[in-house]
């Protein structure tokens, strides 16, 4: 064989050797991937479990029958949204990669390959931080709505401009092509919708407890009328029409740390699991 033969060979060699790394790094990258899933599936259950077994279902949790949030409550709420930070952070950052609007970590092939990791991570986080923080799904999921949607009026279609399961219909079903205007709209029904069907519950059981202490009068009858509106309309977002001054005032001295908490990218898998 001439000497040029034989580069020949040994360059086909290497490449193929090369071809066999790249192959078995995707193949160790899918098991890896596999593993974070699974056990980030798993996590998530767990402590979805012990959640519940704590805390009782999202719908369970009754307001204080006035109105007004304790100071304690709202603190609680943001202990639990600084302990998930860190997961929040990331799933975050990774969504901003997959948007085009964050052009670090490793490009968009690496972050697609991370998130489903990470959105399991983000909602094992969540339930960790209420069991760590004391506080509940029904009454975290609540007080996110009125923080941030009424009192600090951030979009609910706040996020990635890409939708992360199938859209309204056909719209941005996912590996198809949807313009964003599209994206948001399917978000807005879909948050609206979450966000209603989680709040009417704990303000039936509110009106019930204000009924239990026999207490009437204006607060009463708001609240009344608030229920009504939400039975009435699927996508109303709970105290669309003014958030009471009761609650706001609760809020208020709160306005920077709140503002401080509030994320963007993750808003989308906030309320509930629903991945919108």
């Amino acid at each position: 064989m001439t000497d040029s033969g034989k580069k020949w060979l040994i360059g086909c060699s290497i490449a193929a050797f090369m071809m066999v790394l790249v192959l078995a790094a995707f193949v160790w990258g899918g098991v890896m991937l596999f593993r974070k899933a699974a056990d980030g599936i798993e996590e998530m259950e767990s402590t979805s479990r012990a959640v519940s077994q704590r805390f009782g279902e999202a719908s369970d949790f009754t307001p204080d029958p006035g109105g007004e949030i304790p100071a304690s409550r709202m603190e609680a709420f943001l202990a639990a949204r600084e302990i998930m930070a860190p997961s929040r952070n990331e799933l975050a950052a990774t969504l901003a990669n997959l948007d085009g609007s964050e052009t670090g970590g490793g490009g968009k092939m690496r972050a697609g390959v991370r998130l489903i990791p990470r959105i399991f991570q983000f909602y094992g986080s969540r339930n960790e931080a209420c069991l760590e923080a004391g506080i509940g799904p029904g009454e975290y999921g609540y007080y996110y709505i009125l923080a941030y949607y009424n009192f600090l009026k951030k979009p609910v279609t706040a996020g990635p401009g890409f939708n992360l399961v199938g859209g309204a219909g056909d719209r941005g079903a996912p590996g198809t092509s949807s313009s964003e205007f599209d994206v948001r709209e399917d978000r807005r029904e879909n948050v609206l919708c979450a966000a209603r069907d989680l709040a009417l519950p704990i303000l039936r059981n509110q009106s019930a407890a204000l009924q239990v202490d026999a207490a009437t009068g204006p607060w009463a009858g708001r609240l009344e009328d608030e229920i009504a509106l939400l039975e009435a309309d699927p996508y109303r977002l709970p105290w669309r029409d003014g958030l009471p001054q009761r609650i706001a005032r609760s809020l208020e001295p709160y306005r920077d740390r709140l503002e401080a908490s509030w994320n963007e990218m993750s808003n989308p898998l906030e309320i509930g699991t629903q991945l919108h």
